[in-house]
């Protein structure tokens, strides 16, 4: 009687979130607090893409009158994951007017999780992994805790993570080993060896952290974040970025052997404040602030100094470039599509600055612009004699989005 009535329950589910059928042997266990499934296949056109010799529920269903989640245990045993299923897309629910202004996490109670002798097979993502998984996790308003474990049986690849979050403080611990053929290194397509700790613990309000990684030929990364993580008042960080082989020459191009970065956020109200003190690479050096405000409208303010390299000017063939620089300006986002800009650029190069200027909107830029620049040789038998003393320029700019560009009111 309980499988007559339960079955066609659980099908319409799997039908509603996986678009999928499911079958399984008669349904065992004390119901409705525990349900065991036994020999579970999920098919997609005839084909099987997931199965499990036994599911195990185990639960208290009275729990979500109270909107509580209480799950005292739930383990999966010998599984096949096959192949990815094909989800038909979800459609927005455009009544829903929940607020995501305040943070906030379901009431969830997971006491016990085990899943043994889980196989992603090749089809998936190239090779066959087999994975074990074991942890609990419980969260509920503003609080989180837990600790997962995962392993490969070939032992190629092993995720720790401790972690107890309420409003007040923070404890995390995690690390992540993996070798060149494991199942991490293939996901991330990183081609050599991934590692990873993170460790961080205190008050929110004045937390510190460290996080040290290297993800194959991607590169590595050592960084420090510390002081008030409730609300964005005072953080400081520092972070150390080593490029590996597989990131863009661009990357190695602006950071060389380190990109290092040093600076702190600040938050009043709407008020957002990222201030850099020490920004160093290959290209050059620069510091300074870029403030945001929120709200209704988003308002971007930066305010950056610094200086190019000489190394990195040849590099991009425009030794020109290698002096001091300073850029301000005020970017705000008035309208769905356009931002309204006004700011001056400057260098040993050249002067420019822009006013009632608008990005987006129709055209691709409009604005009022003021352009001096000294000589410039663009070894154009043409063009080098008129730059020869430099060049100034004001007037109308547009530029549409078929990038053509018209300047009228040429001064």
């Amino acid at each position: 009687l309980i499988d007559s009535i339960a079955r066609p329950r659980i099908a319409a589910i799997v039908e509603e979130q996986l678009d999928s059928e499911i079958e399984f042997d008669r349904i065992r266990g004390a119901l409705p607090g525990e349900l065991i499934l036994s020999n579970v296949r999920l098919l997609q056109d005839n084909k099987v893409w997931f199965e499990t010799s036994e599911l195990h529920l185990v639960w208290k269903p009275f729990g979500l009158i109270k909107r509580d989640i209480l799950i005292d245990k739930f383990s999966l045993t010998d599984s096949v994951f096959y192949r990815r299923p094909a989800l038909l897309p979800k459609e927005a629910d455009e009544n829903d007017s929940s607020s995501q202004s305040e943070f906030s996490l379901p009431s969830l109670k997971l006491s016990e999780l085990s899943i043994t002798n889980f196989s992603l097979r090749e089809e998936l993502i190239g090779e066959r992994y087999d994975l074990q998984l074991t942890g609990n996790v419980q969260t509920g308003g503003q609080r989180a805790s837990g600790q997962l474990k995962l392993d490969t049986v070939s032992d190629s690849d092993t995720v720790r993570l401790i972690f107890d979050l309420d409003r007040d403080s923070l404890d995390l611990n995690g690390s992540v080993l993996g070798a060149p053929d494991g199942i991490l290194s293939r996901l991330a397509q990183a081609d050599g060896a991934i590692w990873l700790n993170l460790e961080g613990a205190g008050k929110l309000s004045e937390w510190n952290g460290i996080i040290e990684t290297e993800i194959g030929q991607y590169g590595g990364m050592a960084g420090e974040i510390g002081g008030n993580l409730k609300n964005l008042q005072n953080a400081d960080f520092s972070v150390s970025l080593a490029p590996g082989p597989l990131l863009p020459q661009i990357a190695h191009d602006i950071a060389g052997d380190t990109l290092f970065i040093r600076g702190q956020t600040s938050r009043e109200g709407d008020d957002i404040s990222l201030t850099l003190d020490q920004t160093e690479g290959r290209f050059g050096q620069l510091s300074g602030q870029i403030n945001l405000t929120l709200g209704n409208e988003l308002t971007v303010s930066p305010d950056i100094r610094g200086e190019i390299t000489d190394v990195f000017a040849d590099q991009l063939g425009a030794e020109q470039l290698a002096a001091p620089f300073q850029v301000n300006a005020v970017l705000n986002n008035d309208t769905d599509d356009s931002w309204s800009v006004d700011g001056q650029l400057s260098s040993g190069l050249l002067q420019l600055s822009i006013a009632d200027g608008r990005y987006g909107g129709g055209d691709l830029f409009t604005g009022l612009i003021d352009f001096e620049t000294q000589s410039i040789p663009f070894e154009n038998p043409r063009l080098d004699p008129l730059l020869d003393q430099g060049a100034k320029l004001s007037g109308n700019l547009t530029v549409t989005e078929n990038m053509m560009i018209s300047l009228q009111g040429i001064r």
